[in-house]
């Protein structure tokens, strides 16, 4: 059976110097790989497409072959396959078809892997001097864009908030929100999604600091408003299983435009577990379970934690003055919809599925580490077996089916 390895270029930049390239795909990943490649000054050795009406027709230079045609270009030992598609699905129907050819040895990469083994190996003395230039400067913009929107969006909450009925949607990355944004946007709720704003700038620099976060904050800081005599507010939360959290948020930073964590290195493995290990750093219980107090208790001064957490329906409902709070378990988000559509007073509420690891173009690298890491027993006692905030939220038996998935890797 045909697999992707998209980790292996990860770890290796040779496999792109040292084989020729096959790219699998005209759209938009495509013409990316094109560029990167001839940015790169590395040949392309044949261009294909599932695409019949195409076949036959030039693509920067190349003629685009049919599937008929991918056995005897696929004969050649040194070739490799870049799958420049988008949809993981499309990915799957063309390794299915290269298994039905029986080509089982041809080895296939995806425009992720391409795209950031290149960023991963950026120092590399057969990169060109212009490509590591051109990279930075983007690197750079990439971070002023994503700061700008995150202190738009931020202004943009307290604004609403002083004016309007707004649904927040406020919580750590990975953690589920994005389904329910969409749910909402669906039945045509106002709502605004934010991982942070800020208060206090608490946020540990070896995970965020590439995107120069505390500088940025404490240059241009939000103020506290007293919004206790604004409209009512509704803030739905999550919480997750951290070690899943923090691997989903790490290929989410792989994912993106321009490498996030600047402590990445080629060693996805051991940059993994160095990201978990400065995530757990944060303050007594770890980064996901401070961001609660560092977040919601500094802006509005609720404490959720001296609730009482339902950590078998998975959910709690906190009612302070003018403030109400839906606070949802990941792991029971699915039971939840007629809570979450109570909540924010919609009959026709419906959960939507968004954002799902399936659907992201790091998803084979990402299934394959979720298969294989090997976690350090440090991290696993300290949130399963030490963490008086895991305990708040998660039952025993969820911690033991926790620490059995994560001790099962091989």
């Amino acid at each position: 059976m045909i697999k992707v390895r998209d980790l292996e270029m990860l770890h290796d930049i040779d496999i792109i110097y040292e084989n020729r390239i096959v790219l699998y795909g005209t759209g938009d990943y495509g013409r990316r790989s094109f560029r990167i490649l001839s940015q790169l000054g590395i040949p392309i050795y044949a261009v294909f497409d599932s695409n019949r009406k195409i076949w036959g027709k030039k693509f920067k230079g190349h003629k685009i072959l049919s599937v008929q045609d991918i056995e005897e270009i696929c004969k050649d030992e040194k070739v490799i396959i870049i799958i420049a598609i988008a949809n993981t699905k499309h990915i799957k129907s063309v390794l299915d078809m290269l298994d039905r050819k029986r080509l089982r040895e041809i080895k296939c990469y995806t425009y992720f892997a391409l795209k950031t083994s290149i960023e991963l190996h950026i120092d590399d003395r057969r990169i060109k001097k212009v490509y590591r230039n051109n990279y930075q400067i983007g690197k750079r913009m990439f971070s002023d864009h994503i700061l700008n929107d995150w202190e738009n969006r931020a202004r943009e909450f307290i604004f609403s908030l002083m004016r309007y009925d707004t649904v927040l949607i406020w919580q750590p990355g990975k953690v589920g929100s994005s389904s329910i944004a969409k749910s909402l946007e669906k039945i045509n709720i106002q709502y605004i999604q934010l991982h942070c704003l800020g208060f206090g700038n608490w946020l540990n620099p070896q995970i965020h600091n590439s995107y120069g976060i505390q500088h940025y904050w404490k240059k241009n800081p939000i103020e506290k408003m007293d919004l206790h005599d604004s409209h009512k507010i509704k803030i739905i939360t999550l919480v997750r299983d951290p070690i899943g959290r923090s691997i989903a948020d790490y290929f989410e930073g792989l994912g993106t435009e321009y490498i996030k964590h600047d402590n990445t290195n080629s060693n996805i493995y051991q940059s993994i577990k160095d990201f978990l290990k400065n995530e757990a750093e944060v303050g007594e219980y770890g980064y996901i379970f401070e961001w609660f107090n560092h977040e919601i208790k500094e802006f509005f001064g609720i404490d959720i934690y001296k609730y009482d957490f339902d950590r078998e329906k998975g959910y709690q409902i906190i009612c302070e003055g003018n403030v109400e709070i839906l606070l949802i378990k990941l792991e029971k988000l699915n039971q939840c919809q007629d809570v979450i559509g109570r909540f924010v007073e919609a009959e026709n509420f419906c959960l939507l599925k968004e954002n799902i690891g399936d659907d992201k173009t790091y998803k084979f690298a990402y299934d394959e580490v979720k298969r294989k890491i090997k976690i350090p027993e440090s991290i696993k006692n300290f949130y399963y077996r030490q963490n008086e905030a895991m305990d708040h939220f998660y039952t025993e038996e969820e911690k033991n089916n926790f620490l059995k998935k994560w001790s099962e890797n091989r």
